[in-house]
């Protein structure tokens, strides 16, 4: 296991807040090239998200669409999965 910290400093109510405090974006990589898995959280303040958000959301909801989409035809579903896909999306046809 990977675990990668970038901890910023901050201002909180005229107190200084750090990375001990839990001020930090991070990212936790464990597993295989086989079997993977990244978690991992983002600090961000309220004027950040504001910039970046709207879009950050398109690109998520773009992901989670296509995403069962690629498994399908990358073979990646068991066969009832994929007949059960098949049956809600008629478009990839039999």
């Amino acid at each position: 296991m990977v675990k990668l910290t970038i901890g910023r400093l901050e201002k909180m109510h005229a107190s200084a807040t750090n990375k001990d405090m839990g001020v930090n974006t991070r990212a936790a990589f464990a597993g295989s090239n086989d079997n993977a898995i990244v978690e991992g959280d983002v600090a961000a303040t309220e004027h950040e998200l504001h910039a970046t958000g709207p879009k950050i959301i398109k690109v998520a909801l773009a992901l989670t669409a296509a995403f069962p989409l690629v498994l399908l035809v990358l073979g990646f579903y068991l066969p009832a999965e994929r007949r059960r896909l098949r049956r809600l999306l008629p478009i990839l046809g039999r």
